[in-house]
C-alpha cells in the first residue's frame, strides 16, 4: 500500500528518510541495524521464518545457494601448522643426534724436526704455507670443521725422513668435513699442495713449489722459490715473485692469471689463451733462460712489474 493516500489528507506521510543501515542489516535473521553480518559464519543456516520447500526457503525454488562453510580453511591452516611443527621437531632431533649442525675446533702443533719437503693433500681445505720458520721446526695450525652425519675429521701427519706429508680423513654417513691448514716451514723447503676445491696461499722464501687446485684459487705473495708450477681447474692464479724465479709455469682452465715480476727481471714470456685477453707490460727477451709460461682456457692474462 502506498504511504501517501490522496483521499485522506491526515495520512499524508513525509518524504522517505534515506536508509542509513550498513550492508547486511537486511539479511534474513539479522537484527535491525545490527552487525551480525560482520561475524563469521562457520555453517550455512536456513533463513528464519521460511519453511522448508517454500519459495525463499533453503530447499525452495526461490532459495539462494547455501552459505559455504569456512571449516575447510581452518582445517588446512591446522594441517599446515602441524607440518611446520613436525619439520622443526625433525631438525631438532637431527641436530641433537649429530651434536649440532656444524662444529669446529682449532689445533696447534710444533714438530721439532728438520724438514726438507712438505706435501699437503686436502679435499675441500684451504691451505696456507709460509716460509721463514725457525730451522729444524715445522709449525702446524689446523681448523677442523664437520657437519651433520660426519664425525670430527682425523688429521694425518706422517714423517718420511725429512719429508712431512699432511692429510685428513672424514668418517660418517656423509663426509661433510674439512681441515684448513696454516703451516710455517724454514726457508728453502720444497712445497707440494694438491686440493680439490680449497684455496692455496704461499708467502716467503721456499724451495721448489708445485701447486694444484681443482676449483679453488692459487695466490702467492712476495714469493721466493727455485721454481714454480701452478695449475687450477676453474680458479684464478695470482703470482707475485720477490726474485727472478725460473722456470715459472702457470695453467688454468677457466680462470684468470696475473703475474707480477721483480723490477729488474727479464723473462722469456710465452702466453696462450683460448678466449681471453693478454697484456704483457714488462720487458721480455725470447732468448732469456729465465722463463715464464702461461696457459688459460678462457681467462685473461696480465704480466707486469711489482
Amino acid at each position: 500500500m502506498s504511504v501517501h493516500d490522496p483521499t485522506n489528507p491526515q495520512t499524508t506521510q513525509p518524504s522517505s528518510v534515506p536508509d542509513d543501515r550498513v550492508h547486511g542489516d537486511s539479511l534474513p535473521g539479522a537484527e535491525p541495524y545490527g552487525d551480525s553480518w560482520l561475524r563469521p559464519t562457520l555453517t550455512a543456516e536456513p533463513a528464519v521464518g521460511a519453511p522448508a520447500g517454500s519459495p525463499g526457503g533453503p530447499n525452495g525454488a526461490g532459495g539462494g545457494p547455501a552459505t559455504p562453510s569456512a571449516r575447510p580453511w581452518w582445517l588446512l591452516a591446522g594441517l599446515g601448522a602441524t607440518l611446520v611443527l613436525a619439520g622443526a621437531a625433525g631438525v631438532t632431533t637431527w641436530g641433537a643426534a649429530t651434536g649440532g649442525l656444524w662444529r669446529s675446533v682449532d689445533q696447534h702443533q710444533t714438530y721439532e724436526q728438520p724438514v726438507g719437503a712438505l706435501t699437503i693433500r686436502g679435499g675441500a681445505s684451504d691451505i696456507e704455507v709460509r716460509g721463514g720458520g725457525a730451522a729444524g721446526t715445522v709449525q702446524v695450525s689446523r681448523h677442523l670443521s664437520w657437519g651433520p652425519g660426519s664425525s670430527e675429521p682425523t688429521p694425518r701427519e706422517q714423517w718420511t725422513g725429512t719429508t712431512l706429508t699432511v692429510d685428513a680423513e672424514c668418517r660418517g654417513l656423509v663426509a661433510w668435513c674439512s681441515v684448513d691448514y696454516v703451516v710455517v716451514v724454514p726457508d728453502a723447503a720444497d712445497v707440494t699442495v694438491d686440493t680439490g676445491s680449497g684455496d692455496i696461499t704461499l708467502t716467503g722464501s721456499l724451495g721448489g713449489v708445485t701447486l694444484k687446485a681443482g676449483s679453488g684459487d692459487i695466490e702467492t705473495a712476495d714469493l721466493g722459490a727455485e721454481q714454480v708450477t701452478a695449475e687450477a681447474g676453474s680458479g684464478d692464479i695470482d703470482v707475485e715473485l720477490a726474485s727472478a724465479v725460473s722456470p715459472v709455469s702457470l695453467r688454468t682452465g677457466s680462470g684468470e692469471v696475473s703475474v707480477r715480476l721483480p723490477q729488474d727481471a727479464v723473462y722469456a714470456v710465452d702466453t696462450e689463451t683460448g678466449s681471453g685477453d693478454t697484456e704483457v707490460s714488462v720487458p721480455t727477451n725470447p732468448g732469456s733462460t729465465t722463463t715464464l709460461r702461461i696457459r688459460t682456457g678462457s681467462g685473461d692474462i696480465a704480466v707486469d712489474a711489482r
